[in-house]
């Protein structure tokens, strides 16, 4: 692989990529996640950011955050009686 590519990714795009960044643009987002269950094309996950390397630790613990809080909700929606 040349210099010019070596950090180019191999994966090709997801399926639902094309709608994260429309997402992301729209809302001029610094961060989209889309999550898609059952979707026309099956089931996908989707990041787009548009923030700095320097800021991705910041980023990162805001999303787990996020994460936390949302599989806290699932379970209590869920009935699930160990759910903080």
């Amino acid at each position: 692989m040349s210099d010019k590519n070596k950090h180019t990714s191999i994966a090709p795009p997801g399926k639902y990529e094309h709608l994260a960044g429309e997402l992301a643009s729209r809302l001029e987002a610094e961060f989209t996640l889309l999550c898609v269950l059952g979707g026309n094309q099956g089931n996908g996950l989707c990041v787009q950011h548009t923030y700095s390397d320097s800021d991705k630790p910041e980023k990162m613990r805001r999303l787990a955050t996020m994460f936390d809080f949302l599989a806290d909700w699932a379970r209590r929606e869920a009935g699930d009686v160990t759910a903080h």
